[in-house]
């Protein structure tokens, strides 16, 4: 089942067609999530920023795993696409189908191998969909690109994507998981009013579970010194919710502690693994 941390002990996320993923989740969130689909497409704007962030993390798994038969056979189920611009991913998006033997025989314009698919993905990944939008010369400012409105259009396109990949009307399409830590910079100027809309409230109702992480609300720190409080790791949480209409329906909370290994000889960083606590029924 799809979990956005490392097995054994990893709890699965809720059944849901769309999942919006925001707050500081740790950046080995999306690999877990592909490695433990079916069959995922990644998409991402930057594979620099990514292995950048996977580096830093560190993830104590993925390190002693990754060279491993079997994460290998499950690596092998993964397309990573790097659209660079919103363009680039707009024209990606219309490529991407699933291999149709009678329409391919009549096909008369020429498509990418890669973005025909041989069976349907389980699951598309959208990697930090903001990074299109933002960048940080511009980021005291109000471009029209940085609007909620781009974000949107953006989003509209991805839906209308996913609704294609599969063999028949009839087969249900892939689940989207779209992460993006910077859901709160998003602006809107709503109209005839100077005021900004808040952007999660908006993205949130096209999507039918959202995961936010967050500090452990049930933790009440130490009054030792931080240096203990290293020793114990860092303490949080992801809340699991179903927006509505009248309010969010929360339907799970799992809770775990961030533990860090530092290496004694050499220049390596620290690694990084989940120490699990009893989750919520």
């Amino acid at each position: 089942m799809p979990s956005l941390f490392p097995p054994p002990l990893a709890p699965n996320i809720p059944e849901a067609p769309s999942l919006l993923v925001t707050g500081k989740y740790h950046p080995s969130a999306p690999i877990h999530l592909a490695l433990s689909s079916h069959r995922a497409i990644v998409l991402s704007a930057s594979r620099s920023d990514l292995v950048s962030d996977l580096q830093q993390f560190n993830d104590a798994f993925l390190n002693t795993e990754s060279g491993k038969g079997s994460t290998s056979e499950l690596s092998s189920r993964i397309e990573i696409f790097y659209p660079p611009s919103p363009a680039h991913l707009c024209l990606l998006l219309s490529l991407l189908r699933v291999a149709n033997p009678e329409v391919d025989a009549t096909e008369h314009t020429p498509v990418p191998q890669k973005t025909v698919q041989p069976i349907p993905p389980s699951t598309i990944v959208l990697h930090e969909l903001s990074r299109y939008l933002w960048n940080e010369e511009n980021a005291n400012t109000s471009r029209s690109s940085w609007m909620l409105s781009s974000y949107l259009n953006l989003l509209n396109r991805l839906f209308l994507c996913i609704s294609n990949l599969k063999k028949s009307p009839l087969d249900l399409p892939p689940s989207l998981v779209l992460f993006d830590s910077k859901l709160g910079q998003l602006k809107l100027l709503e109209t005839n009013e100077n005021v900004l809309c808040e952007s999660l409230t908006v993205i949130e109702r096209l999507f039918s579970c959202v995961a936010i992480f967050e500090e452990d609300s049930s933790y009440i720190p130490s009054s030792q010194s931080s240096e203990r409080d290293t020793e114990e790791g860092l303490r949080k949480q992801v809340r699991y919710y179903c927006p509505h209409k009248t309010g969010p329906v929360e339907i799970q909370i799992d809770r775990w502690t961030e533990m860090t290994r530092d290496f004694i000889h050499g220049d390596r960083l620290p690694e990084r693994w989940f120490k699990w606590e009893q989750q919520d029924p």
